[in-house]
């Protein structure tokens, strides 16, 4: 007779638990404010990334958490090039060229790579 086992894990204690509900609030926070937590759900210490400029750290850091910045890096954003095309004067369309006044027909958006900063804090 063949016998089958199944692994059942411990649940989580109610310390990692909380920190899992906390994280997934934050998590929500944090792309409501267009950044990325990176971190596995529970760590103590999480990470983050954000477009250059975002006022996102210095919202955290209101909220409390001892945000410190980790460097850059790169990340792929499914709009991250956009592209203008208006209509040429035998219908197709072209390229439009920056600082020209002719009316937009067409934009056209593309992943593309993109650089973000990197912040780290603790959820303790």
């Amino acid at each position: 007779m063949n016998s089958k086992r199944f692994y059942f894990p411990n649940p989580p204690t109610p310390e990692v638990a909380d920190r899992k509900r906390r994280f997934n609030d934050l998590s929500e926070f944090v792309r409501s404010r267009h950044g990325w937590l990176t971190s596995v759900p529970g760590e103590v210490e999480v990470t983050m990334q954000v477009l250059p400029g975002s006022t996102l750290p210095e919202e955290l850091r209101g909220l409390g958490y001892d945000v410190t910045e980790d460097g850059e890096t790169e990340r792929i954003l499914a709009g991250a090039i956009t592209e203008q095309f208006c209509m040429g004067a035998d219908g197709q369309l072209e390229p439009l060229i920056s600082g020209s006044t002719r009316p937009v027909a067409q934009t056209v958006t593309h992943a593309g790579i993109v650089k973000v900063m990197r912040f780290a804090f603790d959820m303790t």
